[in-house]
């Protein structure tokens, strides 16, 4: 990997932790916020839910504008992007107030999560892909991990105005960097192609089961963001509490984003196969703890193999379209996704509310069981 390259990734994964670390900070916390303003689990899942529409409409059109303009640019108006949400969140008093906000929270992250995802796979080297891809995937995992320890200790000890206001001024600061490193040094390729979108040449076949894969990991993620604390929480667990349970989800996933070239060892079939199998069981065990260790077990484990699936996926996408086009093939991933982040949140508030909310988890555990076959469908692939 050339020395101008390096430099780019370096200051990517910079700005990917602190948007992570911001993200990590305030939105993690946001459940236990909604629940002070009598909010419910529906009232939880329709937050989180709003936040992910964007991600199903908007995600495409980005990853096709980044096969046309500057990807840097891109990336860094939506660090930009994302802090003026944390900000109105201060003010914010009533449940209506909130879902708008994450509306605009959720346009902000419908542009960076696949500009991220598009600058980080044009930029990582054939040989290194899944290196680079864990690599990235640990950035964002680490602010994660921060975040929530963070998050608790700043409500605990002042508020949540606090909270958001910190979380506003980390993605700022990141927006900030990222517009005076990878602004200035990353090339964009050279384009030659018209602006038509050519999907014949992305090969859909060949991407759907990887595209799919990321429809039942969105739905698990995305209730672990925006419901999972607010279920904590009702068992009794302070702020700082959830955050560490939260907490031990990324750093599990830490470990398997840096030896995740290890893993591969075994076959791209059987990772994502494990990976299934691993997450229908830690998912369906979740389901009967009740206690910090239990909770926080159970977690950890969800966190390994929720964390071999992101990087895996996103290398495959590279080996799969030609250059150009990754930005559009990026998008579809992006949607597929964003798609699992409106039906998780949605499905989970309401399952929680007809039924039990443990119940929630049982139901994400059986939903993971379709990865397995879909593993089977993915072909040959470089390790």
């Amino acid at each position: 990997m050339d020395e101008q390259k390096n430099r780019v990734l370096l200051f990517t994964y910079t700005s990917i932790f602190l948007s992570s670390l911001s993200f990590g900070t305030g939105i993690v916390l946001l459940p236990v916020f909604i629940q002070g303003l009598g909010g419910s689990y529906v009232d939880m899942g329709l937050v989180g839910a709003v936040r992910g529409i964007p991600m199903v409409f908007l995600v495409l059109f980005i990853g096709y504008l980044a096969d046309r303009v500057n990807r840097s640019t891109l990336f860094i108006v939506s660090l930009l992007l994302n802090a003026p949400p944390f900000i109105a969140l201060i003010f914010a008093t009533e449940i209506y107030q909130i879902i708008i906000i994450q509306i605009f929270q959720g346009i902000a992250n419908a542009i960076l999560f696949p500009a991220s995802d598009i600058l980080i796979a044009d930029l990582a080297p054939k040989k290194e892909r899944i290196k680079v891809m864990g690599r990235y995937e640990g950035s964002i995992i680490s602010g994660f991990l921060v975040g929530p320890i963070l998050g608790g200790i700043i409500v605990d000890f002042f508020s949540f105005e606090a909270l958001f206001l910190t979380s506003g001024i980390i993605t700022l600061v990141g927006g900030i960097l990222a517009w005076g490193t990878i602004g200035r040094s990353y090339i964009p390729p050279i384009r030659k192609e018209d602006l038509i979108v050519k999907f014949s040449k992305l090969n859909i076949i060949r991407i759907l089961p990887v595209i799919l894969v990321m429809l039942p990991y969105g739905v698990v993620i995305a209730v672990l963001i925006s419901i999972f604390p607010g279920y904590v929480s009702n068992l009794g667990f302070v702020p700082m509490q959830v955050g560490f349970i939260l907490a031990t989800l990324s750093f599990s996933r830490i470990i398997i984003c840096f030896n995740i070239e290890k893993v591969m060892k075994i076959g791209v079939r059987r990772v994502i196969a494990m990976a299934g199998s691993g997450l229908t069981i830690s998912l369906i065990f979740l389901s009967f703890q009740q206690g910090i260790i239990g909770l926080s077990i159970a977690v950890f484990i969800v966190g390994i193999f929720s964390g071999i699936l992101f990087p895996v996926v996103l290398a495959s996408i590279p080996q799969r379209v030609p250059r150009k086009n990754i930005g559009t093939a990026m998008g579809l991933l992006s949607a597929s996704h964003g798609l699992g982040s409106l039906i998780g949140p949605i499905g989970g508030g309401i399952i929680a509310v007809l039924w039990a909310p443990n119940v929630v988890y049982i139901a994400l555990g059986l939903l993971t069981i379709i990865i397995i076959p879909l593993s089977l469908t993915w072909g040959k692939q470089e390790k």
